[in-house]
């Protein structure tokens, strides 16, 4: 995002560096641009700034520097798409179990998922429940490997959208 952002970024300065008036209107209407939702994800942001880009390239009749814009960006779009970092999903995983539990929980969790930061503990007379963030790239059998620990009640396993190791 970071790279496209650069990109889309420096020709709408060479756009606006010799000209005065094309600079005060260029301020003026990114002025009235209002981001009225929260944008979600990074990739979102670097696309309607780069709409903007092209559309104050386009109306100040600079079409060679738009063609190159678009080329450059078109490529490094393709690339990131080809090498295609796959982050893992981040989920809660919820167990409820009875203290003696415990070691063999963080065990499993040891050996069978990416991973993993305890979250929050409770203990009570009727036993204990601990979260756990935990990173899969897909669901595998987690619950199931959870609830086939002996003194565990039962396990949740719900999406977010958090960073394990934060």
């Amino acid at each position: 995002t970071l790279i496209m952002l650069t990109l889309i970024t420096t020709p709408v300065v060479m756009c606006i560096k010799s000209d005065i008036a094309l600079s005060m209107g260029m301020v003026g209407a990114l002025s009235i641009v209002r981001f009225r939702t929260a944008v979600k994800d990074p990739m979102d942001t670097a696309y309607m700034f780069w709409a903007l880009t092209m559309g104050i390239l386009l109306g100040a009749g600079l079409h060679l520097v738009a063609l190159i814009v678009v080329l450059c960006i078109g490529v490094l779009m393709f690339a990131l798409s080809v090498l295609r970092f796959s982050n893992p999903n981040s989920y809660l995983l919820v167990v409820h179990y009875d203290e003696y539990s415990e070691q063999a929980i963080n065990a499993e969790l040891r050996r069978s998922v990416k991973g993993f930061k305890l979250r929050s503990k409770s203990l009570t007379r009727a036993g204990a429940e601990m979260t756990f963030e935990v990173r899969l790239n897909e669901r595998h059998e987690v619950v199931t490997r959870m609830l086939d620990i002996e003194g565990v009640h039962d396990a949740t396993l719900v999406a977010c959208q958090s960073e394990v190791g934060a």
